[in-house]
């Protein structure tokens, strides 16, 4: 994966600003992109996303991409770190690289795709080769599979079957029509240009949103997703998606986030975007109010703060993994509120008089933080 701004989900990932300045020593040698790097969706520490685009950090290996199109590789063998079976395949014309845990997948100008590394974790393509020959355009991960979006709109999956590697199941919803995809730590969503939502993957992950397996937010969540979905948001087991009416389905394991039916009658309307750990989501409102949901540890009970997030949030940003999330709130006073595991950031008691005013803007990888006015900052920056 190459580096690039993430979008408007905001997931501050441990570790990216040493990979950032591994990244900016390496143009001078002819590199543009290192990949050991992760995926994001607004999920667990390890992902990185950028506008939208889910992809998972390679346990032990990177592979670098050079101006000239090549990549070089090097690490433990089996993750990827030896590409020497597709070498051929890697002197020049890819453009970008994509990872699981174990494995590698590049996109090449053509529209090709040359995958290496472990066959547990995707690193093994050859059961749908002749489908990623030409027209594929993005590239998507979780742990252990791939998905790749091609220009047709269809969606051509491998890696490991459980966890989203194997897409027959739903394969005919997959022909055509789709414009994004997203993940978690086992499964993915797919979002159609009709607004409808099409999953695969783990069921306790949000796999299968017919009947949320060990807690969604109702036996019938499917029906919902058929349409008017926008954005689709993650944490490590559980997805959330937002509707054009402003309203807020989720799906997938309760104790990442999945069941939100504690605070479901908070969801129907005026959300405006969603934010997330690894392990639980906060909904921002039209209103400037935020709401979350279980579980605790992961930044999903805001009850300790909640006076000062009922209303004037203007964006929310998080920190953390499923096990340790933390969420922080700036306010349109330039006040800051937080809350979640607090040696996660979670507790800011000790800078709490610094951060009661002037604040106006955050350490953020994914967007423009330089310092201008909070007033003229547009909404979601």
């Amino acid at each position: 994966m190459s580096l690039r701004s993430r979008g408007n989900s905001r997931s501050v990932l441990s570790g990216y600003f040493g990979r950032a300045a591994l990244y900016l020593g390496l143009l001078s040698a002819g590199l543009v992109g290192v990949s050991c790097i992760s995926r994001i969706n607004d999920v667990a520490l390890g992902t990185v996303v950028r506008a939208g685009v889910n992809e998972v950090r390679n346990c032990c290996a990177f592979a670098a991409l050079k101006r000239d199109g090549s990549v070089v590789t090097w690490g433990y063998y089996n993750s990827g770190g030896d590409s020497s079976s597709v070498s051929s395949r890697l002197t020049s014309g890819v453009t970008q690289i994509f990872s699981t845990v174990g494995a590698f997948a590049a996109l090449k100008r053509d529209g090709s795709v040359v995958t290496w590394g472990s066959s547990d974790s995707g690193g093994d393509s050859s059961s749908v080769s002749s489908r990623l020959t030409s027209g594929v355009t993005q590239i998507f991960s979780n742990s252990y599979s791939f998905a790749a979006l091609k220009s047709d709109g269809s969606v051509v999956t491998w890696g490991d079957s459980e966890d989203g590697g194997d897409s027959s199941s739903v394969s005919s919803s997959l022909t055509s029509g789709v414009t994004q995809i997203f993940s978690n730590d086992s499964a993915f969503a797919a979002l159609k240009s009709d607004g409808s939502v099409v999953t695969w993957g783990r069921d306790d992950r949000g796999g299968d949103s017919r009947s949320v397996n060990r807690g969604g937010d109702s036996s019938s969540v499917s029906s919902r997703l058929t349409s008017g979905v926008t954005q689709i948001f993650s944490t490590g087991g559980a997805f959330a998606a937002l509707k054009s009416d402003g309203s807020v389905v989720t799906w997938g394991y309760s104790d990442y986030g999945g069941n939100s039916s504690s605070v479901s009658s908070r969801l129907t309307s005026g959300v405006t975007q969603i934010f997330s750990t690894g392990g639980a989501f906060a909904a921002l409102k039209s209103d400037g109010s935020v709401v979350t949901w279980v579980p605790n540890w992961g930044g999903g009970d805001s009850s300790s703060v909640s006076s000062r997030l009922s209303s004037g949030v203007t964006q929310i940003f998080s920190a953390g993994s499923s096990d340790g999330g933390a969420f922080a709130a700036l306010k349109s006073d330039s006040s800051v509120v937080t809350w979640g595991y607090s040696r996660g950031g979670g507790d800011s008691s000790s800078v709490s008089s610094r951060l009661s005013s002037g604040v106006v803007s955050f350490a953020d990888p994914y967007n423009d933080n330089r310092l201008v006015p909070v007033t003229s900052m547009p909404r979601g920056l």
